[in-house]
C-alpha cells in the first residue's frame, strides 16, 4: 500500500519510545540499550529512566540539533528515527518496542476518553501511525484502579472513533488502479463497437491514445477480450492486496490507570502478521520448555559470558537457543525482518535502507576479524533436541562440524567461519570427557550456561513432579561438577525451575560447591532462578 503523504501527516519533532522486557530484567534491557546508543554513535537521551516491566525515553528534534554529534542535524526526522532503528535493530532482549502518542490524559469516564481522542486537544495524530483506513486497528485495552472498568466497553468505543474521525482523514494513493480501470473501460468499450460494427457493417469506433498503447490488433475481439481478461485478473491482485486484512496496519495499545489514558502503538508488529519481536529465526524447530531468545539474550548479558576468555557448552541445549543467542550476541537481527514502523507514513525509506547498509557492513567487517578458535558445544539425550538445535543454527547461517574435527591437528583452529560449532546425542557425563579433551588441546576452559530440565507440571499448580530419571541426572549433574575443576570448567550458570536442584546437586558429604543466586524471573509463566556455581576454597 502507498501511503500519499498529505497535508495532514505531519512528520513527529519527537518519538516517545517504550521498550519493554520481563520483570525484574529491567537493569539489563537499560544497560544493553545503552550499548546500543554507543554502538550506534548515539547520545543517551537524558529522558531515559526505568518503569516497572521495561525503559521509557523520549527522542526531541529540537534537541538533537543542538546537540554536537547526536545525529539528525541534516534530517532531523531521520535523526529521531534513528533511535528507533537502532533498537529495532539490535535489542535482543526487549519484548517489544511500542511508541506513546499523544499526552497522557485524564479519563474519568467515556466522554473524557473520547475527547481524549481528540488530536486538537491532546496532541494526537494519528495519520502518522496508521497507513491505512481499513481495516480498523487491533485494539487492546486494560484499565486499572479508574473509574472506566469495562475494557471491552472503551474498546468498542474507541474503535467507532477510529472508524468514523480517524480513517477518513488516511489518504491511500490508488492512481495505479485507476489507471488500469480506464484501460479496462476504454477496451470494454472498443470490443461493444466492434460488435455493434459487425452487426449494423458501420464503424463507429474512434481509437484512442489508450487503445493505442494496447499492442494488438484492435480489430481483433478475440485478442482485446484476452486483454481485458488479463488487466481484469492485475486489477483484482492489486485490490486484494491493497485489501489484504491487516497489511501494514498498526497495533494499538490504551492503558486506563488511575482515571489517566495513555495511548501507545506497536513499531514493531502489525495487527495480522503477529511476528513477535522476540522470533529472529525463520522456521525455528523448538523442543519440550523452550526457552524465549529474549531471556536467553538476558541470560548471556547476566553472565557476562565472552568467547574471549572460554568456549561454551550447553549439556541441556533443547533446541539451541542459548548457543544460538551467545553466537549472535551484539550482532543485528537478520536482514529479512520487516518492521511496522516501516509503514508509518513519515518514515523516512532511503535513509533508514542507508542504515541497513551501514550496520550489515559493519557486522560483516567484525565477523571477519572474530576469533577463529570459538568452540561451542551443545548436547542432549534427545535426539530431537539436537535436529532442532543443528536446523536452528543452519537457519541462523551456521554450519555445524564433528569431534574428530576439532581435535585433529591444528587446522580446526584456521576454520573459515570462525565458529566450531559441535553438537552430539550425549549424556552430560559422556560429554565431558570431550569437553575435557577439547579444552587441555586448546588450552582453553569452558563456560556451562544451560536451561535445566523442570520436571513434569502438577495440573493447577506451579509445583513440579520430579521423575526419578531426571532427580538421578541432577545428582550426577552435581557429582559431574563436583569433580571438575576451573582449568576445565570456568564457570557454571544453570535456570532452573525445580525447588529440589540445588539440595540434589549438592547434597554430597564432600561437596566442594554452592549456588549463588544472580537473578529470578520468569520463563513462560514459571518462576525461575539463575544460579552460578561458586566453588569452595
Amino acid at each position: 500500500m502507498v501511503v500519499k503523504r498529505s497535508k495532514n501527516v505531519l512528520f513527529p519533532h519527537q518519538l516517545k519510545l517504550y521498550l519493554t522486557v520481563s520483570p525484574n530484567l529491567e537493569n539489563v534491557l537499560e544497560k544493553e540499550v545503552q550499548w546500543i546508543f554507543k554502538k550506534n554513535k548515539l547520545n543517551p537521551p537524558p529522558s531515559l529512566k526505568k518503569t516497572s516491566g521495561g525503559i521509557e525515553f523520549t527522542i526531541d528534534s529540537d534537541k538533537l540539533r543542538k546537540e554536537s554529534g547526536g545525529g539528525g542535524k541534516n534530517n532531523p526526522i531521520s535523526g529521531v528515527c534513528k533511535y528507533l532503528w537502532s533498537v529495532a535493530n539490535y535489542s535482543r532482549v526487549s519484548e517489544s518496542v511500542r511508541i506513546r502518542i499523544g499526552n497522557e490524559f485524564p479519563c474519568k469516564n467515556f466522554n473524557h476518553l473520547l475527547s481524549g481522542l481528540d488530536n486538537d486537544s491532546n496532541n494526537i495524530n494519528w495519520t502518522q501511525y496508521f497507513p491505512l483506513s481499513l481495516p480498523a486497528p487491533e485494539i487492546t485495552v486494560t484499565c486499572h484502579s479508574s473509574a472506566i472498568y469495562h475494557s471491552s466497553a472503551a474498546r468498542e468505543r474507541i474503535l467507532d472513533y477510529f472508524n468514523t474521525k480517524v480513517a477518513p482523514q488516511i489518504h491511500t494513493d490508488n492512481s495505479d488502479l485507476k489507471a488500469i480501470k480506464k484501460k479496462l473501460k476504454n477496451l470494454k468499450s472498443k470490443i461493444k463497437n466492434i460488435n455493434k460494427e459487425t452487426a449494423s457493417s458501420t464503424s463507429t469506433h474512434t481509437t484512442t491514445q489508450d487503445d493505442q498503447e494496447e499492442t494488438l490488433d484492435t480489430r481483433d475481439p478475440i485478442k482485446i477480450q484476452a486483454r481485458i481478461d488479463q488487466l481484469q485478473a492485475e486489477l483484482d491482485s492489486m485490490v486484494s492486496e491493497k485489501n489484504d486484512s491487516g497489511r501494514g496496519q498498526t497495533k494499538l495499545y490504551v492503558r486506563i490507570e488511575n482515571d489517566r489514558a495513555q495511548l501507545t502503538v506497536d513499531g514493531i508488529v502489525n495487527s495480522v502478521d503477529d511476528k513477535l519481536f522476540h522470533k529472529r529465526t525463520l522456521d525455528k524447530h523448538i523442543t519440550d520448555a523452550p526457552i524465549r531468545e529474549t531471556l536467553a539474550s538476558a541470560i548471556i548479558h547476566l553472565t557476562s559470558f565472552r568467547f574471549s576468555s572460554s568456549f561454551l557448552w550447553d549439556p541441556f541445549v533443547g533446541s539451541g537457543t542459548i548457543l544460538s543467542e551467545a553466537l549472535e550476541f551484539h550482532k543485528p537481527i537478520p536482514q529479512n525482518r520487516v518492521f511496522q514502523f516501516q509503514h508509518f507514513p513519515f518514515h523516512p525509506v532511503h535513509d533508514y535502507n542507508q542504515y541497513l547498509t551501514s550496520i550489515y557492513k559493519s557486522s560483516s567487517d567484525n565477523s571477519n576479524n572474530n576469533n577463529n578458535n570459538n568452540i561451542t558445544v551443545g548436547s542432549d539425550i534427545d535426539p530431537r533436541a539436537i535436529d532442532a538445535s543443528i536446523h536452528n543454527l543452519t537457519n541462523l547461517g551456521y554450519t555445524m562440524t564433528n569431534y574428530d574435527q576439532i581435535i585433529s591437528t591444528n587446522e580446526q583452529k584456521q576454520h573459515s567461519n570462525g565458529n566450531n560449532i559441535l553438537f552430539e546425542i550425549q549424556d552430560f557425563e559422556s560429554m565431558y570427557s570431550k569437553i575435557e579433551s577439547i579444552s587441555k588441546l586448546y588450552k582453553k576452559p569452558f563456560t556451562i550456561i544451560t536451561n535445566l530440565p523442570y520436571g513434569q507440571r502438577i495440573l493447577n499448580t506451579s509445583d513440579y513432579k520430579l521423575s526419578n530419571q531426571l532427580k538421578d541426572s541432577f545428582i550426577r549433574f552435581g557429582k559431574m561438577l563436583e569433580n571438575s575443576d576451573e582449568s576445565i570448567l570456568k564457570d557454571v550458570f544453570v535456570l532452573n525451575g525445580n525447588p529440589l536442584f540445588k539440595s540434589l546437586t549438592s547434597s554430597s558429604p564432600s561437596n566442594t560447591f554452592t549456588w549463588d543466586t544472580v537473578s529470578t524471573f520468569k520463563n513462560g509463566g514459571i518462576n525461575v532462578e539463575l544460579l552460578k556455581l561458586k566453588r569452595n576454597k
